[in-house]
């Protein structure tokens, strides 16, 4: 019997969600945070550096990011490169 699991409830009762779809298309640091599986000081930083995609309103504080753009910045760090791309590893001769 096939079934899909949409949430466990974790050690401290917080409800973890499983696949990105689940979560709200505009998502604040804490929510940013736990769909990239990072600590949301990291989040925090990486944001006000702008490495990762973030916006905030006109007097905010706050960071918010559309999800749809974080799952794009991390496909756009595959571990092996796409078909018909080598990696390259360019040494000085010598």
């Amino acid at each position: 019997m096939l079934y899909c699991v949409k949430s466990l409830k974790t050690q401290q009762n917080k409800v973890r969600i499983d696949m990105p779809e689940e979560m709200p298309p505009i998502l604040d640091t804490a929510l940013a945070a736990e769909l990239l599986n990072m600590n949301v000081d990291v989040v925090r930083r990486m944001a006000r550096e702008g490495e990762l995609p973030a916006y905030r309103l006109p007097g905010a504080r706050s960071f918010r990011f559309f999800r749809d753009e974080l799952m794009e910045y991390v496909r756009s760090f595959p571990v092996h490169p796409a078909d018909g791309q080598e990696e390259t590893s360019e040494t000085p001769a010598g």
